[in-house]
């Protein structure tokens, strides 16, 4: 199973995941309420799975 299909599964906090071109290979769409809670997803349950060497996060931020 890739990693691309292991995080379209049922991880909580996933929004979407794409495949794309360019220096990445994954793109994932994190939805969570805390920034602490971003961290823990990614260390805990995405970086850990076989075929992801690596990541990198980047924060959406929106001023009302």
């Amino acid at each position: 199973m890739s990693a691309l299909s292991k995080l379209q599964g049922k991880q909580e906090g996933v929004e979407s995941v794409d495949a794309v071109t360019g220096p990445y290979d994954i793109i994932a769409i994190i939805e969570r309420e805390a920034l602490n809670d971003v961290g823990d997803l990614v260390t805990g349950k995405i970086h850990p799975i076989a075929g992801i060497s690596r990541t990198v996060t980047f924060l959406a931020i929106w001023a009302d």
